[in-house]
């Protein structure tokens, strides 16, 4: 007799920068060592109310699994996604959407990693809009 088996895949993540509207957003996959330190980051944040989110320009941090999006039969260890913006990560693990302070600077540690992948000008031009 078969029976469903539920394997827990290490989950591929994406990181997409969000801040065009008609062009593509700049995006990147993270390895294993960044994915333990945006874990270690995420865990224990203190939660707190949602954001509203601007229809144009900066938008954010958009992390999610690129295996899970394929389909239901695959699960991962990794929410469903994770949007860092303005000092508020939003974490949905199925249906669920949590919100949680930014306390452990996840959004600056997402845009140094940006920097590191060419995107420097990008971060400039957003970091300059937020002054």
């Amino acid at each position: 007799m078969k029976t469903a088996s539920c394997v827990l895949e290490k989950p591929d993540i994406r990181v997409r920068l969000s801040i065009f509207s008609q062009l593509p957003d700049p995006t990147w996959d993270i390895g294993a060592e960044e994915l333990e330190k945006i874990g270690e980051m995420v865990r224990g944040l203190a939660p707190t109310e949602g954001r509203e989110i601007p229809s144009i320009g900066y938008r954010g941090f958009f992390l999610s699994d690129q295996k899970a999006i394929l389909g239901p039969s695959r699960e991962s260890a990794f929410p469903s996604f994770i949007h860092v913006y303005d000092g508020t990560v939003a974490v949905r693990n199925g249906g669920n959407l949590h919100f949680y302070k930014d306390e452990k600077g996840v959004e600056n540690w997402l845009f140094v990693r940006a920097i590191e992948k060419g995107y420097a000008g990008i971060v400039d031009r957003i970091l300059n809009g937020r002054r």
